[in-house]
C-alpha cells in the first residue's frame, strides 16, 4: 500500500533552472499574466474573494491537454493572509476544483492552479525570483526533510491510504539561491491517466504547513490543485 515512487527516482521533483528568463518566457509569462487578470474568479464569498491575490510563477511545468504534452507556468492564488505567514485556505474543496478549472480553461499559458499557503515572514512577492538551481544533494536533502513531514502527517492521520499519491515538488523559486518553494501535490487516481486533486481539511493543512515553515530554507509553500488533465501528476 505504500504511495508509487517516482520512476525516474527522487529529482524528477526537483525543478532545476540557470536563473535566467528568455525574451520568449518572458514574452509567455506577461500573455500568462495578462489571461489570468481576465478569468472571472467568483466561486467563493465576497469576503474571501476580495482579498485573492493573482500572479503566475515563472516555472514552468509540464501538463497534458488531449495527445499532447504542455509546458506552461502555473497561475498562484493567494487568499488573505494570517498570522506567522500562513494564508487562509478555501475549505470547500468543489469551489477550489471549479476556479481551478476556469483558469486552465481559459487560459492558454497556465495548465496548472496553485494556491500559497505560506509565505516566510519578511519577504513580499516583489522578493521572490527564479533561481539558479540544480539538482545537487543539498536541494534533494531539502526536498527529503519536507517531504518527510508531509508524509509522517498522513500516517498519523490516517490519511495515507485515502490518497494514491503524494509528491512534493521542490521550485528554484525564492529570495536567495540558498533556499526554495515547495509545492505540495496529493492525488487520488484508479487508472493513473486521470487523477483529481485530493483536499485535507484546514487543520491538516494547518499542521503540514506550520512544520514546513519551520525549516529555514523555506520561504514558501504553495498546493497543487489541479486535476489530470490539465496537469500531470508531477511538474517534471
Amino acid at each position: 500500500m505504500r504511495h508509487p515512487f517516482p520512476g525516474p527516482g527522487l529529482s524528477i521533483n526537483v525543478l532545476c533552472s540557470d536563473g535566467k528568463l528568455t525574451e520568449a518566457d518572458k514574452t509567455e509569462l506577461k500573455k500568462a499574466e495578462k489571461e489570468l487578470d481576465s478569468v472571472v474568479i467568483d466561486q467563493f464569498c465576497e469576503k474571501c474573494s476580495q482579498h485573492i491575490v493573482r500572479s503566475v510563477l515563472p516555472v514552468r511545468s509540464v501538463g497534458v491537454q488531449g495527445d499532447f504534452r504542455t509546458y506552461r507556468f502555473p497561475a498562484c492564488l493567494a487568499f488573505k493572509k494570517e498570522e506567522n505567514g500562513m494564508y487562509h485556505v478555501p475549505q470547500k474543496r468543489e469551489k477550489v476544483e471549479a476556479v481551478s478549472s476556469s483558469i486552465t480553461n481559459e487560459s492558454s499559458a497556465l495548465n496548472r492552479t496553485i494556491i500559497k499557503l505560506y509565505e516566510k515572514p519578511g519577504l513580499s512577492q516583489e522578493d521572490f525570483s527564479l533561481q539558479e538551481g540544480y539538482c545537487d544533494k543539498k536541494r534533494l536533502d531539502q526536498l527529503r526533510e519536507v517531504d518527510d513531514i508531509v508524509l509522517t502527517v498522513l500516517h498519523e492521520r490516517g490519511l495515507y491510504n485515502s490518497i494514491f499519491q503524494h509528491l512534493t515538488i521542490d521550485l528554484p523559486y525564492a529570495s536567495c539561491r540558498e533556499n526554495a518553494s515547495f509545492v505540495l501535490r496529493p492525488v487520488c487516481s484508479e487508472d493513473v491517466m486521470t487523477a483529481r486533486f485530493a483536499w485535507f481539511s484546514k487543520d491538516v493543512i494547518k499542521e503540514i504547513t506550520e512544520k514546513i515553515a519551520a525549516l529555514p530554507f523555506v520561504d514558501a509553500l504553495y498546493f497543487d490543485a489541479t486535476n489530470k488533465p490539465p496537469a500531470t501528476f508531477g511538474w517534471e
